[in-house]
């Protein structure tokens, strides 16, 4: 099963709006299609399983079925740790897609083959 991240996913959701790049891989990447099933995590350890009810031109529509109470950590037992170069842009595109394939914890280093460097005081 697919799995997406969204911020808006809360215990109490029964609908959920996917867009963005989210959005954008389910569609256009993924291309899944109405009516299939998927997950949604928010990144704090909330799981939930939404089936597909309507893709529009921006956003699709997810209807919550199942927000289980389990705990996200227990998936896998080895504690994953990225060492990510600081890029030039923003980060927050890979620390999502770190969360969203398991990754515990993010840490930030610089080099001298990072191509983004700190201002220097």
């Amino acid at each position: 099963m697919k799995r997406f991240f969204s911020k808006e996913l809360t215990k109490n959701s029964s609908e959920l709006k996917l867009t963005g790049d989210e959005f954008h891989h389910l569609k256009n990447v993924l291309r899944l299609k109405a009516d299939e099933k998927i997950e949604v995590i928010n990144g704090t350890g909330l799981l939930a399983f939404a089936l597909i009810d309507k893709i529009d031109r921006h956003s699709a529509r997810l209807i919550i079925e199942e927000t289980p109470t389990k705990d996200l950590s227990a998936e896998s037992p080895i504690n994953i740790t990225l060492l990510q170069g600081v890029l030039k842009r923003t980060t927050e595109e890979a620390v999502t897609s770190a969360t969203v394939l398991g990754v515990a914890e993010v840490r930030l280093f610089t080099s001298e083959f990072t191509a983004a460097k700190p201002a220097k005081e």
